[in-house]
């Protein structure tokens, strides 16, 4: 094309394909824009032709579900297409029959006590090769890996009980997702972008990165340099403060002259609590000095011994230190 030609239109995108199976494809579109991406997508969903039953002509439905009902389900069975290159499509040409349509017949009775099961798999094709895909995937199954049941279950079109009978015949034509949902080849079809990450200068971005390490150094340097800048004593009551609260979470923990346990008591005995007592310094998880037990608040031990008993006992460690 003329290098004079609008960049826009002057394109030459590549396709790097990185995975493809029987069901399953991605590749990489490069070198264009998000339009060329998404025609892709729309055509893959709208404008690609498959085969897929158009038309049932029921010949006994005595199941539980009607006939629209039935035929709607047939419609969405997904069929083999490897055939639809060498179909037309009805309304392009009518002179040869055998190119626009492929007939599948069912025909199946439940003449047993038990349930029976109606799937795809009983579809079976007249004159030509158009199967449902399960169909397909079962007969090219080969077992591996210790594998016994061949994974590909079979789609349920409906059960039927004693003396219940479906006999029919399924009409598949070409299509395009275009004119119903039935005919689209693809569950999903989707994009996404690939981020490109272009770098002008290298030491520009390092010396970048070096400003911001500056500044957060500076920002600790500066919390240091105020803790140090605390007289002793407040630094002190912050630090037993801080000792106390985590004293308490562990269960307990005296005032001055009071003992710990599980909970605690104040100085003279005050409040309830186990093992509190007299003694002086940090409690423990035993009593103080005048045994432990049950104390009301400002009185004597009411019981000696109890939870409490022996002297300066520690639970913990006063952490305060």
């Amino acid at each position: 094309m003329d290098s004079a030609v609008d960049p826009r239109y002057n394109r030459h995108p590549k396709v790097e394909i990185r995975r493809l199976t029987d069901d399953y494809g991605e590749f990489v579109l490069r070198d264009t824009d998000v339009s060329m991406a998404n025609a892709l997508r729309r055509i893959m969903v709208a404008e690609v032709p498959t085969i897929a039953i158009d038309l049932v002509e029921f010949e006994n439905n005595t199941t539980v579900l009607n006939d629209e009902f039935l035929a709607h389900r047939l419609g969405l069975v997904p069929l083999v297409s490897e055939e639809a290159d060498s179909m037309v499509r009805p309304f392009e040409s009518y002179m040869d029959e055998s190119q626009v349509e492929r007939v599948l017949e069912l025909s199946v009775k439940c003449t047993g006590s038990d349930t029976l099961d109606v799937t795809d798999l009983d579809l079976m094709p007249v004159g030509h090769s158009v199967v449902p895909v399960t169909r397909r995937l079962r007969d090219e199954w080969q077992p591996s890996g210790g594998e016994t049941v061949n994974p590909v279950k079979p789609i349920v079109l409906v059960k039927i009980r004693k003396g219940q009978e479906l006999r029919l015949r399924a009409i598949a034509r070409k299509g395009i997702g275009k004119d119903h949902a039935k005919w689209i080849p693809v569950a999903s079809a989707a994009y996404q972008f690939i981020p490109r990450i272009t770098v002008d200068d290298v030491r520009d971005v390092i010396t970048r990165a070096l400003a911001v390490l500056q500044l957060k150094l500076l920002d600790i340097g500066a919390a240091h340099s105020a803790l140090n800048a605390l007289p002793d004593g407040q630094r002190a009551a912050r630090d037993a403060a801080a000792s106390s609260q985590f004293a308490l979470q562990l269960g307990g923990g005296g005032g001055g002259g009071g003992g710990g346990g599980f909970g605690g008591a104040a100085a003279a005995g005050g409040g309830y609590g186990y093992g509190g007592g007299g003694g002086g310094g940090g409690g423990g998880g035993g009593g103080g000095g005048g045994g432990g037990g049950y104390m009301p608040a400002g009185g004597q031990p009411q019981q000696p011994g109890g939870y409490g008993g022996g002297g300066g006992g520690g639970g913990y460690m006063d952490l305060s230190r």
